[in-house]
């Protein structure tokens, strides 16, 4: 799983995470939610709105082949099966806002998030 972020501008950024084939959806769509948080806190805002949001699953494709030897010539290889993989993906636009009391609300507490999902994502790490 790899996991983005980019600055749009002061106070906007785009949080990008993309799953593998034994991701959940909704997994992945919380670790972008925890990204979101993490990067406001890290701009030393409390809160954030999400000003676009996008859950995807992106399909790849995989194919299974084999490979014959050929005396002589080196290996035929033959495709044999193809494989369509689902990795979903989560896109959100966030923007700071200047505190919860924010006249646009909808702002999320960035602290509320981290402490809510830190469990999830940062088990095994150590401070």
């Amino acid at each position: 799983m790899d996991i983005y972020d980019k600055k749009i501008s002061n106070d906007e950024y785009a949080i990008i995470a993309e799953g593998n084939r034994y991701s959940a959806t909704d997994y992945v769509a919380k670790l972008a939610l925890y990204h979101a948080a993490k990067v406001t806190t890290r701009n030393r805002r409390t809160s954030f709105r999400i000003v676009k949001k996008n859950d995807e699953n992106l399909t790849t494709h995989e194919v299974t082949t084999i490979f014959v030897p050929i005396a002589g010539a080196g290996m035929l290889i033959i495709p044999v099966a193809e494989n369509a993989i689902s990795e979903p993906t989560s896109i959100l636009i966030i923007q700071f806002c200047e505190d919860l009391s924010d006249a646009k609300s909808e702002c999320i507490n960035a602290k509320e998030i981290i402490s809510e999902l830190q469990i999830v994502f940062e088990k095994g790490k150590h401070n």
